[in-house]
């Protein structure tokens, strides 16, 4: 098999992760709304344990570091959406105007220029 014919079997499989990954976030906000409504934390660290363990037992052993590593990217992603999904706009805009008022001023309030032999 050639390097396209094998580019082509990867682009083929990304397509479906692409479609897999949009439906598992989609159940993430779902969650989200669950976690929300019933005020519960996004950050639920011994189901994030459980399924590391599950997911990497059911792996090769080749493969189950990887997936470990990857599953503990896609959660730190789902947990990032859940937040955003619980916000509310005035809560951006909170955070931006403390943003702000915590920011070093780039130009000080009073300038003063010294000037050598005018």
């Amino acid at each position: 098999m050639d390097i396209k014919e094998l580019r082509v079997q990867i682009d083929e499989i990304d397509n479906e992760l692409i479609r897999l990954f949009e439906k598992r976030m989609k159940v993430a906000e779902g969650i989200a709304k669950y976690k929300k409504e019933n005020n519960l934390p996004i950050l639920d660290v011994q189901r994030e344990r459980q399924k590391l363990n599950d997911i990497e037992g059911r792996a090769s052993e080749e493969m189950g570091a990887y997936l470990r590593t990857l599953y503990t990217s896609i959660f730190e992603i789902s947990r990032s959406y859940q937040a955003k999904m619980n916000k509310k706009e005035s809560d951006y805009v909170a955070s931006i105007n403390k943003a702000i008022a915590d920011t070093n001023k780039v130009f000080p309030k009073n300038l003063t220029i010294a000037c050598q032999g005018v």
